[in-house]
């Protein structure tokens, strides 16, 4: 399961810690995706109450883009009571920043809303890891972990809104 990377946006905190879905329906392959039907929920519902499930995260959110065609996103994150940012549709990085800012995050771990088996031991065991790490960025999943720098920029990963590293052979739900 992809996870792009778990940044430190405050260097002297680390809560809280927010889950941000990336979902969008404008996919190339198979467009609507994150909202298809798997055993009478949206794809996205069942990666948000998997992910509800790691007991070292604080909060859960989505970032999705601005575009019309997402306001599905934004009406199934309202129904379900999950915060919902909606930001730029060609500036990934852009739109988990603002994410990021807007949930007040501390800490923030990426998830995509395409992978509905993500395992809860793996996001709070990685959390764990990279909590207790003094490390600026870790890699893992499909991308990795990374942390704020004392100068207040955010060191994140080369094109962090794209796949980078493969963390095993089926993935394991978070870098």
């Amino acid at each position: 399961m992809p996870t792009e990377w778990l940044a430190v946006l405050n260097p002297s905190e680390t809560r809280p810690v927010v889950a941000i879905i990336q979902a969008r329906m404008g996919s190339k392959r198979l467009p609507g995706k994150v909202l298809m039907d798997i055993h009478g929920a949206p794809m996205l519902l069942r990666v948000a109450i998997r992910a509800r499930r790691a007991h070292m995260l604080d909060r859960l959110s989505v970032a999705t883009t601005d575009l019309a065609c997402d306001d599905p996103v934004a009406e199934m994150c309202a129904e379900h009571r999950i915060g919902c940012f909606r930001g730029s549709a060609t500036d990934v990085l852009d739109r988990f920043y603002r994410a990021a800012i807007a949930f007040q995050a501390a800490v923030v771990v990426r998830l995509t809303g395409d992978c509905p088996l993500i395992d809860p031991a793996v996001i709070d065991q990685t959390v764990r890891s990279f909590l207790g790490s003094d490390r600026a960025f870790i890699p893992g999943g499909q991308g990795g972990l990374c942390r704020q720098s004392t100068a207040g920029r955010t060191h994140l990963p080369h094109r962090a809104g794209h796949r980078s590293v493969q963390h095993g052979s089926a993935g394991n739900g978070l870098a």
